[in-house]
């Protein structure tokens, strides 16, 4: 017992004596800035794995940078790719370093001003080349992450329009058809038609996007073109693969729900427009609203 206690009291003499070392050394490193000076504000930087001299940096107007030598000197090498300078979100393969991916538009809002961008950039040469992949609408990307081991999966979280029309963040801007709206209408057309009707009284000129759940739902919907959206809810692979072909571009389509990380790669290849995942939202608070039609 009394070997075990010195083992002890040891042990903890010899902790104590490396904290107050380590405070001592910590109290002499002073952060100091590394360039680039004319960057700008940044809100976005990531390392490369098992490579600790290489980084990438993002600014708000600045475009993307990277240093090879940490840090002492960087290189832009966004100029002459990029169509915008605000960047939100680098990230790259931890599998395939080469590749590359940044979101354009910073994700920070301020008062002052908010710079906005148009999608997504991938370059499969360490920056040396870039290509656009789209996703312009979004503006605002504020994260980026890749698949540790199949760099052709990537998961993009965006914030889409800060000061203007934007379904996903208020209620006033869209029309959004849920299930239980159409089943108290008795009906996908009927809810359609009641919407519509409801819009040109009140001289109201906005999108209308309707939830389908089967094929007969989907048909009823393609009566109506001017419908901005068609999501294609909790359908099977195969349904919405057949679905797809039915609505042949003609309206928008975007699958949801029970989508899974596991299953969005095969939901992809239906063909569908757009994909609601709320597999990777469900740490976010929850901001929906359910209201119940009494008659």
């Amino acid at each position: 017992m009394k070997k075990q206690f010195l083992f002890l009291l040891a042990l903890a003499t010899v902790q104590t004596v490396f904290g107050q070392q380590q405070e001592v050394l910590s109290k002499a490193v002073h952060y100091r800035n590394i360039g680039p000076f004319r960057g700008g504000r940044s809100v976005a930087a990531s390392g490369v794995v098992q490579d600790p001299l290489t980084y990438y940096m993002g600014t708000t107007g600045g475009g993307l940078w990277k240093t090879e030598d940490a840090g002492q000197h960087w290189n832009n090498v966004s100029d002459g790719f990029f169509n915008t300078g605000s960047v939100g979100a680098v990230a790259v393969s931890e599998s395939h370093p080469n590749i590359v991916y940044v979101g354009m538009g910073e994700h920070a809002p301020r008062g002052v001003m908010t710079t906005y961008g148009d999608g997504v950039y991938k370059s499969l040469d360490g920056g040396k080349t870039w290509q656009h992949l789209g996703l312009e609408a979004t503006q605002h990307i504020s994260r980026i992450r890749i698949h540790p081991s199949n760099p052709d999966i990537v998961y993009v979280s965006a914030q889409g329009a800060l000061h203007g029309p934007n379904h996903r963040i208020g209620l006033y801007d869209m029309v959004m058809l849920k299930d239980n709206h159409i089943d108290y209408c008795g009906g996908v057309t009927k809810a359609i038609e009641t919407t519509l009707a409801y819009l040109a009284r009140e001289k109201r000129d906005i999108p209308v996007i309707v939830e389908t759940r089967t094929l007969a739902e989907v048909r009823e919907c393609l009566e109506f073109p001017m419908l901005y959206r068609i999501l294609l809810d909790n359908m099977s692979v195969s349904l919405m693969r057949e679905t797809v072909a039915l609505v042949n571009r003609k309206i928008p389509t975007e699958a949801s729900g029970n989508i899974t990380r596991e299953t969005i790669v095969a939901v992809a290849e239906t063909g569908v427009d757009y994909i609601s995942m709320g597999a990777i939202t469900y740490s976010a608070g929850v901001l929906d609203i359910s209201l119940k039609a009494v008659s």
